[in-house]
């Protein structure tokens, strides 16, 4: 709703009390790339990823903005493991889509 600053804080203070809150660091990546920070995006979704590894949202916006920032190779792996938890969900196509882009079926090509 616009309220960037105190949606972080709030995170932020979530995770000062609970340090293994994965969805308070899952939202602070989330308002990380809100605000243009991709860099610090990543190293937020990893954290909620360190805490919960099975967090598949968390896997999937972190392949996203991997693959924003040109890493392709290290976003590919969470592609994939985002379908290997999710792969029902409506998010699972665009997921797929994206695993052509990077990983091509044989016989296909990358694009240039």
């Amino acid at each position: 709703m616009g309220q960037y600053d105190e949606a972080r804080r709030a995170y932020v203070e979530a995770l000062a009390q609970d340090p293994n809150c994965a969805e308070a660091a899952y939202n602070l990546g989330s308002l990380d790339e809100d605000s243009g920070d991709a860099e610090q995006a990543i190293q937020h979704y990893r954290q909620a990823l360190a805490l919960s590894p099975d967090y598949a949202d968390a896997h999937f916006n972190l392949a996203a903005a991997l693959a924003r920032a040109g890493r392709n190779p290290e976003a590919l792996r969470h592609w994939q493991r985002y379908l290997e938890l999710d792969a029902g969900s409506p998010w699972a196509r665009i997921a797929r889509a994206h695993l052509e882009v990077v990983d091509p079926p044989e016989g296909g090509s990358r694009p240039e």
